[in-house]
């Protein structure tokens, strides 16, 4: 299980890409609350997260815990 410590040394930054681990597939860090422990979350897949009678959701929020970090954003590698 993550601790309060790991959570803030993953230290998950816009641009970041994720896994989420209970299903949503991958996305990209969007917005981050570590008082509240969550992410904001733009979805590779959104259909993943459709549920029944609902359309599917671009973004939505998620708790640090149900994430890991695939891919540290890199500014200069994306400005070249």
């Amino acid at each position: 299980m993550k601790t309060r410590e790991n959570l803030q040394n993953n230290s998950f930054k816009l641009g970041d890409k994720i896994f989420h681990l209970y299903g949503y597939g991958c996305g990209m860090v969007l917005e981050v609350d570590v008082g509240c422990e969550i992410v904001r979350v733009l979805w590779d897949d959104p259909l993943l997260s459709q549920w029944e009678d609902e359309p599917p959701r671009e973004t939505f929020w998620t708790n640090l815990d149900q994430i890991i970090l695939l891919e540290k954003y890199n500014a200069e590698e994306n400005n070249q």
